[in-house]
């Protein structure tokens, strides 16, 4: 009743007869409003040893610079999109007034509106990766921070995860958004030509397969995870036309969905750590 996580946990029991632990980590899970200072500080346990929570607060400090960075990208697409509005205005402006058909001006019109198109395109991907982060971090307070919170994260992708296990062959883990069912439940090393080996070979470098991409998260010593994303058939004819304009926003999406989901499993296995010197404890008493 006073282990977290614990099927039959009692937050009351857990204030009661544990009252230390009990404030160290009900702040992890009784955020309203999410915030990268809050969160550091909260898993600055002394439970927790100093590496992993090196580890960890570097990650969140990164990926806090990351979004602030994206922010900055959005406000300035802003600006983009209200000029080349302001240039379309005046250009209709100008037709209205001449009251002709200036071929020249419509074509310098045209190729405003396409690049208006794509700034649009593009500032909503960043707003996408900066409200997944947001969302995905504050379900993790919301959620208790349960294993399982893996299948209810929001990526813009589908996507499956596999860990390296002792055997030294990738083993499926959780999924999200596929057919859980298909899905390769054992990988060994031999098949060079998997996404998922390719991955682990390539030791931080995304690998790209036919549908899929897929990258190596190192979260300790002893744990190698590695995420594949699923594309869609629109992000892989972007991705495979280096000249689409597009090209270069879906690739900062992807890593950047990498990033989040470093980041997020990085959180996640601090806090089982937590967990589990937490239920240490209870044993020993």
């Amino acid at each position: 009743m006073t282990v977290p996580g614990n099927e039959f946990f009692n937050l009351g029991a857990f204030e009661k007869y544990r009252k230390e632990e009990y404030e160290a980590f009900i702040n992890l899970i009784d955020d309203q409003l999410f915030s990268f200072e809050k969160l550091k500080e909260e898993l600055k346990i002394p439970n927790i040893t100093e590496k992993y929570y090196t580890s960890t607060e570097s990650r969140i400090n990164e990926h806090k610079t990351y979004i602030y960075g994206l922010e900055q990208t959005i406000d300035s697409k802003n600006e983009d999109i209200q000029d080349l509005k302001n240039q379309l205005d005046m250009l209709r402006d100008e037709l209205q007034k001449n009251q002709q058909d200036d071929s020249a001006v419509k074509t310098v019109m045209e190729e405003l509106e396409q690049a208006l198109k794509v700034t649009q395109k593009e500032k909503e991907v960043y707003s996408s990766i900066v409200r997944n982060s947001q969302r995905n971090m504050q379900m993790f307070v919301d959620k208790d921070f349960h294993s399982d919170v893996l299948r209810e994260m929001n990526f813009d992708y589908d996507y499956s995860v596999y860990q390296l296990n002792r055997k030294n062959e990738y083993e499926y883990l959780t999924s999200s958004g596929v057919n859980e069912h298909l899905m390769e439940k054992q990988i060994i090393m031999k098949e060079k030509s998997n996404v998922i080996n390719r991955a682990h070979t390539y030791k931080g470098k995304t690998a790209f397969g036919e549908s899929t991409v897929a990258k190596l998260i190192p979260i300790s010593l002893n744990k190698k995870i590695v995420v594949q994303l699923h594309l869609s058939d629109e992000d892989i004819e972007i991705l495979n036309n280096e000249l689409h304009e597009l090209n270069k926003t879906a690739k900062i999406k992807i890593e950047s969905t990498f990033n989040l989901f470093w980041t997020c499993l990085l959180i996640q296995h601090s806090v089982d750590e937590i967990k589990n010197r937490l239920k240490g404890a209870e044993n020993v008493e």
